[in-house]
């Protein structure tokens, strides 16, 4: 972790400047899952790049390719009218080029449905790693954690056909229904 007591002014506006860089991967991730932009969310990670659902889909941790987690993501959002909130961004800049970050969120998710509520709501935090490469910030690890939800969990199904066999791709095994 970077000390800022012992730097000057064009060393804390640099910090600054990584740090707005890094928040802007995370706004680009918001971003593409509520426009449905499965290219833009793909690049937001390295090539590949270890993930933590475990709340959402209740399997283990796994490393994954960018473009396979996308895919997955279109399977569980793309039938959904979205919208994602990121606040209280804390990113710490490390000397070997490499990030972390905590972001609370709350994520919204809509579908009209002929049973119970059309809406289902996450409140939490993403835990977030990056690495800078190319002249840019990439997700290289990336946790979600919330702390409560609201709605109707078979608003967001990750078991539908399609995700399902995607979720066997990644995990080896077909997705659970969200943790409440």
């Amino acid at each position: 972790m970077i000390d800022t007591r012992k730097l000057d002014r064009d060393e804390i506006v640099q910090i600054l400047w990584q740090e707005r860089r890094v928040n802007q991967v995370m706004l680009q991730f918001g971003r593409a899952l509520d426009l449905h932009d499965w290219d833009m969310y793909a690049n937001c990670f390295l090539e590949e790049f270890d993930v933590d659902f475990t709340m959402l889909t209740g399997m283990p941790p796994v490393r994954v390719n960018r473009n396979l987690w996308a895919e997955f993501a279109d399977a569980v959002l793309g039938p959904l009218v979205v919208h994602h909130s990121y606040f209280n961004h804390a990113i710490t800049l490390n000397d070997d080029g490499t990030a972390s970050s905590l972001q609370y969120f709350s994520a919204r998710h809509h579908r009209d449905t002929l049973r119970g509520e059309a809406r289902y709501n996450q409140h939490g935090w993403y835990e977030v790693d990056y690495v800078e490469q190319d002249g840019r910030w990439w997700i290289s690890k990336i946790v979600q954690k919330y702390q409560f939800t609201t709605g109707n969990e078979a608003v967001l199904s990750v078991t539908d056909p399609r995700a399902g066999a995607i979720a066997e791709r990644i995990f080896g095994a077909t997705a659970a229904e969200p943790q409440s």
